[in-house]
C-alpha cells in the first residue's frame, strides 16, 4: 500500500499540485491580509476567524479531492483535475464531521494508558475515504471497523511510517524556516497553510489506497454460512 501511495504522488503530481494550489489559495490570501490589517483589531479578528474557517475547508477540500481521485483511478480511470473538484467540494462536511468524531474518540481513548486512542486510530483508518467513497458519517466509522478488522498489525505499520514521514518532512520545513525568517516575514502562516494542506492531501492519498485494498479484500472474502442443517 506504501508503494502504490507513492507512486501515485510521484505519477500524478501535477493534478496533486493543482489540488493543493486551489485548496489552499482562500487561507493563503486570507493570511496576507491579516498580516496587511495587522494594526486594526476588529479587522485582525474578523480575518483571523475567516482564516480557521478557510484552513479547515481547505483541508478537508484537498483530503476529500486526492481521495476521491485515487479510488476513482484504480477503480475505473484518472478523473481530470476539474472532474475531482467538485465532487470532493460536495463531501468537505462530512470529512470536517468524521474528522472531530475520530479526534474526539481517539483523544478520549487516549486518557486509557494510551492504547485505547492507538486502537481506535486504527479502526477508523479509513473512515475518511469511506465517507468520501460511500457516503454517511457514522455508517462510514461502522464501515472502517469492518474493514479493518484483521489487518490492524498491518495499518498500525503503515502508520507509524507515515507519522515518521511526516515528522521529518515538518523538521526539514521548521528548520528551513527558521533560516529564511526574515525573507519569509509575512509569508511564513501563507507557507505553513500550503504544508498542512499539502500533508493532509498526502494523508488522504494514503488512506484511500488503503480503502481501496481492504474494501477490495472484504468483498473477496467468502459470505458467511448461514449454519442451517440440511433437510432431512
Amino acid at each position: 500500500m506504501a508503494k502504490t501511495a507513492a507512486r501515485f504522488c510521484g505519477r500524478r503530481a501535477g493534478v496533486f499540485l493543482g489540488l493543493l494550489a486551489i485548496a489552499a489559495a482562500p487561507a493563503c490570501a486570507l493570511a496576507v491580509l491579516t498580516g496587511l490589517f495587522a494594526e486594526i483589531p476588529i479587522a485582525v479578528l474578523v480575518l483571523t476567524l475567516l482564516l480557521a474557517a478557510a484552513s479547515a475547508f481547505g483541508i478537508a477540500w484537498a483530503e476529500a479531492g486526492a481521495i476521491h481521485f485515487v479510488v476513482s483511478t484504480l477503480r475505473v480511470a484518472p478523473p481530470t483535475l476539474a472532474e475531482t473538484l467538485q465532487p470532493a467540494l460536495r463531501k468537505c462536511p462530512h470529512v470536517l464531521v468524521v474528522h472531530i468524531l475520530v479526534n474526539v474518540a481517539v483523544a478520549l481513548g487516549s486518557l486509557l494508558l494510551l492504547v485505547p486512542g492507538i486502537v481506535l486510530m486504527l479502526m477508523f483508518w479509513v473512515a475518511v475515504p469511506a465517507t468520501v467513497v460511500e457516503g454517511g458519517i457514522v455508517s462510514a466509522m461502522r464501515r472502517s471497523h469492518e474493514l479493518t478488522r484483521g489487518h490492524k498489525w498491518r495499518v498500525l505499520g503503515l502508520l507509524a511510517l507515515l507519522l515518521a514521514a511526516f515528522v521529518a518532512a515538518a523538521v526539514a520545513f521548521a528548520a528551513g524556516a527558521a533560516m529564511l525568517t526574515t525573507l519569509l516575514d509575512q509569508w511564513a502562516f501563507p507557507l505553513f497553510q500550503l504544508f498542512q494542506v499539502a500533508t493532509y492531501m498526502v494523508w488522504g492519498v494514503v488512506t484511500a489506497v488503503s480503502y481501496y485494498h481492504l474494501r477490495t479484500i472484504a468483498e473477496q472474502r467468502p459470505p458467511p454460512t448461514t449454519g442451517s442443517r440440511a433437510a432431512p
